[in-house]
């Protein structure tokens, strides 16, 4: 009797099936993983955002994308740095198609076989890195099916320890250019498992344990399904959004960025009640996957119950209007666990920031035990703006940028023979072409640019070894004046705007490659030098914007000020981030090199 043998496509509907099944049966045995012990990675760094956002809040069945990050490791010089960078995640993306496991791997002829992955999410993975253990970490809102889409091993001698052969994954020639520089296989053999909410750990190479087919590196891509095999659907439309469609991989709508807000603290004061203020959100959106096209720097889930207000101090500047993607927080943990936030407006990207003396400074403080001990808000002093000259490395001299006023700003602060004021603004000069930009000017590191470096900030309350406050080192300003005039009306040259490797541009430049310095910053009621103000005010008091003059209490143009009578805070030292998704800083040697955080999915636009 001969034996009976199945058609290809009832074979690979069946293989998928099993595939799915085999791996729930096992989903859930032994524990869920658990974050990775270091500063530097997503899964340490994150305090769960996803808790706080606003749709969730207010709509908690509302079910997100099912990713919420990812990280990789690339670099054999950085073997502990996590990466977004070469990988792109589509939700509801996938475009495969089942096929049968032989030339010319022909799609299997049952429709609802052949077309059982379309739809599905895809994690476009790079296929370089080195070959360990934790090469890719995600994190899955919950439990999926999760499918190594090895590329051309599609041979039945092939065996992948943990997973089930699902079948062969095949992809249209039209459909395998997902993103310029990233393009899938025309075909993958498919290994599934159910994998549990949290943190999942993929190795890469050898570490894998893979038997049989034709790459030892076995480079692959990811494709998620809800955990019972079905394409994961998109989020419901928030109440919130006002019936406007969110789709992934596009820019957020103004409807969902408007939604992160902060309320008003301040129950004393009626010219802010009822008001509530923008704050911080991330990146990408992790419910709906879209893009905000501008970041604000550390998550400050960490220090709560204090929540960023970022426009607060310059609507108490009579109404003033700061650009809101110019926010950036800073956010660290002491030695002694007090916790720190500090956001200061610091656009790369635009022209008032030549000749605006005064940015928005804010800096608060919570202890171990959630008490918040300082929330101040002032215009902070950043001095003129100036650019180096071409002989900088022995000629000391600052030419200044802006025209007269500048020019006055910085020769009124260089004539104080003590105590110096060290406030200033670094900026960049370049007509958009190198031979034609001032001769006078450094132009070493064009098109790039120089760091853009802001120095000053901090003024109430607060004391400085050399006088600079804080100092922020933006390693990829977006743009630089054109000329040293930089007249009001003449626009800004574009830094780095594309990548262009020939002329040395690996990265476009997005202002999102930032660390921050102390000038060893203390901050304290004993260094308070507001005239009128003693500890009998109590840990609330009240200010002019720039913090100069204490106010009568609450109103116009009144700033709320907290510090608590008897604390003291010190910060020092260079701090950075080696993480993107969340960016907490920690503090790095003068001799370390390389943080900073990137843009996900090149999601920045030139306006961060």
């Amino acid at each position: 009797m001969a034996t009976a043998r199945r058609s290809p496509r009832a074979a690979g509907s069946l293989l998928l099936a099993a595939a799915v099944a085999a791996a729930a049966a096992v989903a859930g045995v032994g524990p869920r993983p658990v974050a990775a012990a270091t500063m530097d990675t997503a899964a340490e760094s994150s305090w769960d955002p996803w808790r706080h956002h606003p749709v969730l809040v207010a709509e908690p069945d509302i079910r997100p994308v099912l990713l919420r990050w990812y990280e990789l490791k690339l670099s054999e010089d950085e073997p502990d740095r996590p990466f977004t960078s070469h990988a792109l995640y589509i939700p509801g993306g996938a475009k495969a198609y089942m096929a049968q496991n032989k030339y010319p791997y022909d799609p299997l002829e049952d429709a609802a076989a052949r077309d059982r992955m379309v739809g599905w999410d895809l994690l476009k993975l790079p296929g370089h890195g080195p070959m360990v253990d934790d090469w890719l970490k995600l994190y899955l809102d919950r439990d999926a099916t999760l499918c190594l889409a090895l590329r051309y091993n599609t041979g039945e001698e092939v065996n992948v320890p943990g997973y089930t052969l699902a079948g062969v994954a095949a992809v249209p020639e039209e459909d395998r250019l997902v993103r310029e520089g990233k393009e899938l296989p025309g075909r993958a053999g498919l290994w599934c498992k159910t994998a549990a909410a949290g943190v999942v750990t993929v190795p890469r190479g050898p570490p894998m344990g893979i038997t049989g087919g034709r790459d030892k590196f076995y480079s692959f891509d990811i494709y998620l399904g809800e955990a019972d095999g079905s394409a994961p659907a998109r989020p419901a439309v928030a109440q919130a959004l006002n019936g406007v469609e969110v789709w992934p991989n596009s820019r957020c709508p103004q409807e969902l960025h408007d939604v992160w807000m902060t309320p008003n603290v301040d129950e004393a004061d009626e010219d802010t009640a009822g008001k509530s203020w923008r704050t911080w959100h991330p990146q990408v959106d992790p419910v709906y996957w879209c893009y905000y096209g501008h970041e604000h720097g550390t998550a400050p889930d960490f220090m709560a119950p204090y929540a960023p207000r970022l426009d607060y101090t310059a609507w108490k500047n009579k109404r003033q209007d700061e650009s809101h993607p110019g926010f950036k927080g800073y956010g660290m943990v002491g030695e002694d666990g007090t916790k720190y936030y500090l956001s200061v407006h610091a656009s790369t990207s635009e022209l008032l920031r030549i000749r605006q003396r005064f940015h928005t400074v804010t800096f608060a403080a919570v202890t171990s035990g959630g008490e918040i001990v300082a929330d101040l808000s002032i215009k902070g002093d950043f001095g003129p703006a100036f650019a180096l000259p071409t002989d900088f490395r022995r000629n000391r001299a600052k030419l200044p940028v802006g025209g007269e006023s500048q020019a006055a700003l910085l020769a009124e602060f260089e004539a104080v023979k003590k105590d110096r004021p060290r406030m200033s603004k670094r900026v960049n000069v370049f007509s958009g072409d190198y031979d034609n930009t001032d001769m006078e000017v450094d132009r070493e590191d064009l098109p790039r640019g120089r760091y853009e470096e802001w120095s000053g900030g901090l003024s109430l309350c607060t004391t400085s070894e050399s006088r600079r406050g804080l100092i922020i080192d933006i390693k990829d300003p977006i743009t630089a004046c054109p000329n040293r005039e930089c007249a009001v009306t003449g626009g800004l040259t574009a830094l780095a705007a594309e990548v262009d490797r020939d002329a040395g541009v690996n990265r476009a430049n997005r202002g999102v490659h930032r660390t921050i310095r102390f000038d060893n910053v203390r901050v304290g009621r004993d260094l308070c030098t507001v005239d009128g103000l003693d500890d009998a005010a109590g840990d609330v008091f009240y200010t002019n914007p720039y913090g100069t003059e204490l106010a009568d209490g609450p109103g116009p143009d009144a700033v709320r000020q907290v510090l608590k009578v008897g604390w003291t805070g010190t910060l020092d030292g260079r701090w950075t981030t080696h993480e993107d998704w969340f960016r907490m800083m920690r503090a790095e040697a003068e001799d370390e090199m390389g943080g900073g955080g990137r843009a996900i999915e090149d999601s920045l636009t030139r306006f961060n």
